[in-house]
Order: structure tokens, then C-alpha cells, then sequence
């Protein structure tokens, strides 16, 4: 279906959480969005393959790799656009660009109109947050990491979405990050 919106109704981000995202393909491709960030798309390369034909030729996409050595084909996350293929900026933090090959997080840049930019972090937490402190302490990594290179990108809006996989008084980073007014 065509699903692209009047321009004059402003910009459209939606963030989810596809779980398998060749399982919801006919059901995004139906919806009416400029950009969406998505976590735990769990597709493998070989799953990818006829991807934008599912979701509609207007619809271009960029999709980490899955979590290495997991146990079950999980993770994952990506952001799919309208019109034109999703923006990536170069992660400028080290640790951080590592972790763009192990499914959990990426940067990207959406032009949201009128010339106005904003970076997105797009983010897949360990798996059970708030009863693990082992993952609670590998999201936290994450997003000190994500901190980190807010810090040295160019100054211009961001967004961190996605699944933290824990409630946010789980993860200090996240907390000291909106008591210093940081984060919103």
C-alpha cells in the first residue's frame, strides 16, 4: 500500500519492538511512518534476502547483525525509512562502534524537515535487567558508551530508543544521565 502521509502533517518516528521482524513485515508495511526504530529484529542474512519486498519498495531499511553466540537467534535492532535509505553516522566513541556488530545498538540520522537533523541511538538492552545485574551492568556499559559519544558527535537533538530490557531505575547511567539534566 502507499502509505506516505502529507507533508504537511509533520514528521513520523515510530519506535518497536518487532520480536521477528519478517514476522511483522505485512503489518509495518501497512503503517504510516517517515521512520522507525526497531529493536530485536532477529533476522539472520539469509532472512533479509527479499526483505524490502515485504515491507514495500518505498520502504528502505538498515538492520544490525544478531547477537553473536547467543543461545536462540535473538537481537538485533535497525531503523527503517520512507523515500530514502536510513542515515548512518560514523560512531566516533571506540567501544561503542564494536558494539554495532553485536546487534545491540546504532546510530543513525533522520532529517526530520525543514532542515532540522537528529541523531537516534537505537538500542537493544541484556535480556532481563531488572533480575540480572550482569545484563543490568552490560546495558549500563552500553549506554555510558552512548553517553560518551553524544558527547563527541556534532551537537544536534538525540534520541536513545529502543528495549532497555530493565526499568530505568535498574540503570544508573541512565538515571545519573537525567539527574545531571543530560537526559530528558
Amino acid at each position: 500500500p502507499n502509505c506516505h502521509r502529507d507533508d504537511a502533517n509533520g514528521f513520523v518516528l515510530e519506535v518497536a519492538n518487532v520480536t521477528h521482524l519478517v514476522n511483522q513485515a505485512s503489518h509495518i508495511a501497512g503503517r504510516s511512518f517517515d521512520a522507525m526504530a526497531i529493536s530485536e529484529h532477529s533476522l539472520s542474512a539469509s532472512q533479509k534476502i527479499g526483505l524490502r519486498d515485504r515491507l514495500g519498495k518505498d520502504c528502505f531499511y538498515d538492520l544490525t547483525p544478531l547477537i553473536p553466540d547467543a543461545e536462540h537467534q535473538v537481537g538485533g535492532v535497525g531503523m527503517l525509512t520512507r523515500r530514502d535509505p536510513p542515515i548512518m553516522p560514523k560512531i566516533k566513541h571506540p567501544a561503542l562502534a564494536t558494539l554495532t556488530n553485536q546487534g545491540r545498538v546504532q546510530l543513525y540520522a533522520i532529517n526530520v524537515g525543514h532542515g532540522i537533523i537528529i541523531h537516534v541511538y537505537q538500542l537493544y538492552g541484556a535480556t532481563n535487567g531488572n533480575g540480572n545485574k550482569q545484563a543490568a551492568s552490560t546495558t549500563n556499559s552500553i549506554l555510558r558508551h552512548i553517553c560518551q559519544d553524544i558527547e563527541m558527535q556534532e551537537q544536534l537533538p538525540v534520541l536513545i530508543t529502543g528495549d532497555l530490557n530493565a526499568d530505568p531505575c535498574r540503570l544508573e547511567v541512565l538515571q545519573d544521565a537525567f539527574d545531571d539534566h543530560h537526559l530528558y
